[in-house]
C-alpha cells in the first residue's frame, strides 16, 4: 500500500516493501475485542488499538511522501590512495518527524570503513547532509550507489523500505608522480621564446610603439594613436609553440608475462604524470595509445591545451585498459 516518492537525480522506479505483521495482529485484536466483548470499556480499548494502527499507517505513508533524497550532479575525481568524500543530501518536506530511519549507500568495491550507514531522524521540514569517506585504490571508473533507506513510525508498526537509484561515478585517476625533463638537448616543452618576429603570438601583448613605416595595418593601436595623435603600434612576444604527443603503449605481447600488470599501471602512472606535468605549465598534449577503454576502442586524443582537456586524458588514463591485438 502507498508509493515512497523519493526524488533523484533522473526520474527512475523506486523499489518499495511495506512490513506490518505487527499492525495485522494489533488490528485482529481490536476487531476481536469491539465484536466478542460488549463491555464498553474492552470495545474503546479496541477502538483505541484500531486508532492507533491508522494512525500509524497515515504517519508512515506521509513521511513517505515527504522524503527527497538527491545527490550533487557532478562525478567525484580523486587519485589512488586518496580519499573522496561522498555526499547525500536528505530532505523531510513533511509536517511529521521521521523517526528510526536508516539511510546506507552502496560503495560497490571501493573502501569506505562503514562509514556509508547512517541512523538518524529529522524534524519537519528539516534538511540534513550525510557525508562519509571513500578510498580508491586502484585507478578506474567506479559506481556509488544506489541509496536504500529505511525508516517507520515511532511505534515501528509499518516499516518502508525503498531503494532510491541516485548514483555518482567516482574516476580514480593514475598516481602522479614528479616528472623533471631534462633541457639539454633538443627543444624545450612548451612555449619557447623566438628572437624574429615573424613568430610573433598575437595572443601574448608586449608594449606599443610609435608608428615605423611599413607596419601591417592590423598592428596600428587606433586606441592609443586617438588619445595621443599619432599613430602607435603594438608589439607581441616572439614565442614557438612545440605541441606534444604522448604515445602509449599498452600492447600486451610488448610487456614481460610475469610482471605485466605492475609495468603496464606503471606505464600509465608515467604518462599520466606527463600529462599533468605539461598541462600545468599550459603545455598543448594529446594522447594516442593501443589501450582500449570499455567499449574495446583505442581512445586517440588530439593534441589542445586547458586543464578541461587535461582532465579529460586523465580521466581516459584511469580506465584504460591493455588492448588485446598485438
Amino acid at each position: 500500500p502507498g508509493a515512497a516518492r523519493f526524488t533523484v537525480n533522473s526520474e527512475a522506479p523506486v523499489f518499495r516493501r511495506w512490513r506490518s505483521g505487527g499492525a495485522v495482529f494489533l488490528v485482529m485484536v481490536g476487531i476481536f475485542l469491539v465484536l466478542f466483548f460488549p463491555i464498553v470499556t474492552v470495545q474503546w480499548i479496541g477502538y483505541t488499538t484500531l486508532l492507533i494502527v491508522g494512525a500509524s499507517y497515515a504517519w508512515s505513508r506521509i513521511t513517505t511522501r515527504g522524503l527527497r533524497i538527491s545527490r550533487p550532479p557532478d562525478d567525484l575525481v580523486t587519485y589512488r590512495y586518496h580519499d573522496a568524500t561522498v555526499t547525500i543530501r536528505i530532505l523531510n518536506r513533511s509536517f511529521l518527524p521521521v523517526t528510526h530511519m536508516v539511510i546506507s549507500d552502496n560503495p560497490g568495491t571501493l573502501y569506505s570503513g562503514w562509514q556509508n550507514s547512517r541512523l538518524l531522524s529529522l524534524r519537519p521540514r528539516e534538511r540534513r547532509t550525510l557525508t562519509y569517506h571513500i578510498r580508491g585504490m586502484n585507478r578506474g571508473a567506479y559506481r556509488i550507489g544506489p541509496v536504500t533507506v529505511t525508516h517507520s513510525d515511532p511505534l515501528g508498526l509499518f516499516r518502508t523500505q525503498a531503494l532510491v537509484p541516485a548514483e555518482v561515478m567516482l574516476v580514480v585517476y593514475p598516481t602522479i608522480h614528479p616528472v623533471s625533463i631534462p633541457l639539454d638537448a633538443g627543444l624545450p616543452v612548451g612555449t619557447v621564446t623566438a628572437a624574429s618576429r615573424v613568430y610573433e603570438d598575437p595572443t601574448r601583448y608586449r608594449s606599443v610603439r610609435e608608428y615605423t613605416p611599413g607596419d601591417e595595418v592590423r598592428r596600428i593601436n587606433w586606441k592609443v594613436s586617438a588619445r595621443t595623435g599619432r599613430l602607435h603600434s603594438t608589439e607581441w612576444m616572439p614565442t614557438l609553440t612545440v605541441p606534444v604527443i604522448c604515445l602509449l603503449n599498452l600492447t600486451p605481447p610488448d610487456y614481460e608475462r610475469r610482471h605485466r600488470y605492475g609495468h603496464t599501471e606503471r606505464t600509465i602512472d608515467a604518462a599520466a604524470s606527463l600529462v599533468h606535468h605539461l598541462a600545468e605549465r599550459g603545455q598543448p598534449v594529446g594522447l594516442v595509445t593501443t589501450g582500449v577503454l570499455e567499449d574495446g576502442v583505442s581512445p586517440v586524443i588530439p593534441i589542445s591545451h586547458g586543464s578541461q582537456h587535461a582532465v579529460t586524458i586523465l580521466k581516459a588514463l584511469a580506465r584504460i585498459a591493455p588492448g588485446e591485438d598485438e
